[in-house]
């Protein structure tokens, strides 16, 4: 584990990522846009988390698999709580514009015990465009489909193919 004690040097420009799956955040930043990049310095490419990942040990030892994991140390009950609760809350906010979300997680909760508020949800998530990709294929291949893997394996394997067809 690497320590990085202070915020603007852990944003950008450490390669701490082929050595490192921890982070500590000793310090809240207001901006969750910050955070995800001081996290960003482990959680990348060939990553040392993706290296024990991939190595599968944990899944002979029926351990749970190997996580990026990130603590936040604050002072309970002061200032610290304030502001780490106020970057949850925009964290979130975020999260939810990354994912295509309209409504965040915590705000679709608050709808639970408010009516108004659920139906304001509902037309936002009716309003809303659709992102998500759609299926492209049904269950059934279609003749042409069917067509096209038969010629495509009678290219790959001649020999097989000729009895099997």
């Amino acid at each position: 584990m690497v320590l990085v004690a202070q915020s603007t040097v852990g944003r950008e420009g450490l390669n701490l990522h082929e050595e490192c799956r921890t982070v500590v955040l000793l310090h809240a930043e207001w901006n969750p846009g910050v955070v995800e990049q001081q996290i960003g310095r482990v959680d990348r490419k060939n990553s040392r988390f993706l290296k024990d990942y991939r190595a599968g040990i944990w899944r002979n030892n029926e351990a749970t698999p190997p996580r990026i994991e990130i603590h936040c140390i604050q002072m309970e009950g002061g200032y610290d709580s304030l502001h780490w609760a106020v970057l949850k809350e925009r964290w979130a906010a975020l999260r939810a514009q990354l994912h295509g979300d309209v409504v965040a997680i915590q705000d679709r909760g608050h709808a639970r015990s408010d009516p108004a508020l659920a139906g304001l949800i509902k037309r936002l998530d009716l309003a809303a465009p659709d992102f998500h990709p759609k299926p492209t294929m049904t269950a059934q291949p279609s003749r042409r489909a069917e067509r096209l893997l038969a010629s495509t394996a009678k290219a790959a394997y001649p020999k097989t193919m000729k009895s099997i067809t």
